[in-house]
């Protein structure tokens, strides 16, 4: 090698010794650190409900796995939040809020963060209204309570809703979270709308841990309300997931209250109110829902149906109604209703003039889902058709005295039997009747 080479080598030498030393640097990852947050109020009580944002001196906004959701850290019922990953040696910006005061109400606290490798805690002291008292004063919203089959309160769920607007193919839809997508949950597992408008609203919540997700259909009539939406367990029953070959797929819908407890015998039907291009899908017969509070039946995929939850015991029955969209996406969803009516069984109890038919195999089990037809003996007039329910139990209100004959069907497999009722004015009668096993 020349004397030129050989020089020509060594300034391309320190030429790169500084660049592969900054490249060194470049590779070396930051030092993260959790911080750890607690807010008091001047009383040394812990505050709750607090939204927190942090973004460094420079004005680069913190991000995280949970920030690409766009999901505010909050403050938890004892006052804390612990925020990871936050790199040391910077200087930052944290901003305490509260999402329910109006005006709306903020708190700056600068830090730096510093290379110490200890844990870093800030004590802050919140000089604002409780975000709960701001809350209270609000006189239109809806608190939704999500709680897992224990009843403890269910976090890690994203939250995507939208209000049913009846035979319009664009549904009003409403979200607070910023990605436009999802609304976060506090740390007690509580979804707040501030004003929401009027109607039915379709909720979907989604596990943050696995995917899986649920349903419910609630209404809103202004005011402020607050509902209990238990998810379902592992053993809850479902409907059956479906293909998008199959063009049936069995749905489940379970009807709760406003506690979250299970409504039985409330009726629920379906008629179709936007359908696929081919076919035309028949209505849900009306059936009531069972002792467990669930209503089963076989859908249409790709269809929206206007769905009908009604106490018909009332004199002048409370009806209910949502929209419920059939899609392979939703297929194995259980889909929950919130009922706002009076319980039947409760107005059942209030009604003194009745005739209740309990219809049952030899072997003791209720006869359900027999077809049931009332005609007057004398004039062979019908009266009431319909079907026994979970119970066997067949129901007739205010019944004319006179003697009824009653047809009781069983149509999977065809077998009936014929009975004489006697009914008696004013009066609140049982009759237990047996219905013969299949000889098939």
């Amino acid at each position: 090698m020349s004397t030129i080479q050989k020089l020509a080598a060594c300034w391309l030498c320190l030429l790169l010794i500084p660049g592969i030393s900054l490249c060194a640097e470049a590779a070396k990852e930051p030092e993260l650190r959790p911080i750890h947050i607690t807010v008091t109020d001047a009383e040394k009580n812990p505050v709750s409900g607090l939204q927190i944002d942090i973004i460094s001196q420079d004005g680069e906004a913190y991000a995280t796995e949970q920030d690409s959701l766009w999901l505010p850290f909050t403050t938890g019922t004892d006052g804390r939040c612990s925020i990871p990953g936050h790199e040391t040696g910077r200087a930052y910006r944290l901003t305490l809020s509260n999402p329910y005061a109006r005006p709306e109400q903020k708190q700056n606290t600068d830090f730096r963060l510093n290379e110490d490798g200890q844990p870093y805690s800030l004590q802050l002291c919140w000089e604002g209204e409780a975000p709960g008292e701001s809350l209270r004063r609000i006189p239109d919203k809806l608190v939704l309570h999500f709680v897992d089959e224990k009843g403890a309160p269910a976090e890690n769920l994203l939250v995507r809703y939208e209000r049913d607007t009846f035979f319009s193919a664009f549904p009003d839809k409403f979200f607070t979270g910023t990605d436009g997508q999802f609304s976060p949950l506090d740390p007690n597992g509580r979804l707040i709308l501030l004003s929401p408008p009027t109607g039915s609203y379709t909720l979907t919540a989604s596990r943050m841990d696995d995917g899986t997700a649920c349903s419910f259909l609630l209404p809103y009539a202004g005011g402020s309300k607050e509902y209990t939406l238990p998810l379902p367990s592992p053993a809850d029953k479902k409907g059956q997931p479906s293909s998008q070959k199959q063009p049936e797929q069995e749905i489940a819908i379970r009807v709760i209250d406003a506690a979250g407890k299970a409504v039985p015998d409330v009726v629920v039907s379906a008629e179709p109110l936007r359908m696929p291009e081919t076919g035309t899908p028949l209505p849900l017969r009306a059936r009531k829902a069972g002792r467990d509070g669930v209503y089963r039946n076989q859908a249409i995929l790709y269809t929206t149906y206007t769905l009908y939850a009604q106490n018909n015991l009332l004199s002048s029955a409370y009806l209910q109604k949502h929209e419920l969209s059939v899609t392979p996406e939703t297929a194995g969803q259980l889909y929950t209703v919130v009922f706002e009516g009076e319980p039947p069984l409760t107005t059942l109890e209030k009604i003194e003039e009745k005739t209740v038919l309990y219809f049952y195999r030899p072997s003791g089990q209720p006869a359900a889902g027999l077809q049931v037809t009332v005609k007057r003996a004398d004039t062979g007039k019908t009266v009431s058709d319909g079907w026994t329910d979970y119970e066997g139990k067949y129901l007739l209100l205010q019944l004319k005295p006179a003697s009824y004959i009653l047809t009781a069907t069983d149509e999977a497999t065809g077998e009936s039997a014929r009975y004489t009722v006697d009914t008696t004015p004013g009066a609140s009668l049982r009759f237990e009747l047996s219905f013969p096993e299949s000889s098939k």
